[in-house]
């Protein structure tokens, strides 16, 4: 069962959708890896439990929150999109990663898309920020498509807002 807070979103290919049980499997394998790196891990299955639930909770707390991705037709999960708290920061953080497998097939900027749509539009969040490690080139480039732009640096961390949609 998908946690009743969190809006569903429908794209031709992709459902963004709160987090299931059967999703921890899959999430905790790729925290176990170094591709993780990027995007908080490696980190203990416990750890990643812990994550996947703090998700729900982001949600019942501010409102938003990360939607699980997952291919529509079979509700496979393939990551996740949207934005994040960070206690660091002083607003949340518009996150997402795909897993390994599915990479190079569209789907992150496919869900990205459809979650900057809703946040602008429905969530009245007009200009979403993310911070993206400097070295991480494809996120950079993602965050560009989506029509993210630059808006300040430092050697480790590049800060973009969302100005809409790139050409």
């Amino acid at each position: 069962m998908s946690a009743p807070l969190i809006p569903v979103i429908e794209t031709e290919r992709l459902r963004l959708r709160g987090p299931k049980v059967n999703d921890l499997a899959p999430l905790t394998a790729f925290f176990e890896t170094e591709g993780s790196a990027f995007v908080g891990g490696p980190m203990s299955a416990g750890a990643t439990q812990t994550a996947m639930l703090s998700t729900i909770g982001s949600w019942a707390l501010y409102g938003y929150g990360l939607w699980h991705v997952a291919i529509r037709a079979t509700d496979r999960f393939i990551g996740w999109v949207g934005l994040l708290p960070r206690a660091d920061k002083p607003e949340p953080s518009f996150a997402g990663a795909i897993m390994t497998a599915d990479q190079r097939q569209g789907y992150a900027l496919e869900a990205g898309r459809a979650a900057l749509s809703h946040l602008t539009g429905q969530m009245n969040r007009f200009a979403p920020v993310t911070y993206i490690d400097a070295k991480n080139v494809p996120s950079l480039r993602a965050a560009s498509q989506l029509g993210f732009a630059q808006e300040a640096a430092d050697e480790a961390e590049i800060t973009l807002r969302y100005v809409g949609r790139a050409a």
